[in-house]
């Protein structure tokens, strides 16, 4: 189970297969939460 989930992410991660935030349109990628001022 592991090495499939492992082969996926490197699918994904070289461009082989979308993610599913690019099959539904979201290209963006917030590591915080939005409105938070630093």
């Amino acid at each position: 189970m592991g090495e499939k989930i492992l082969d996926h992410i490197i699918k994904v991660a070289s461009g082989e297969v979308p993610s599913k935030a690019v099959l539904h349109g979201n290209n963006d990628f917030i590591p915080w939460k939005r409105g938070v001022s630093l």
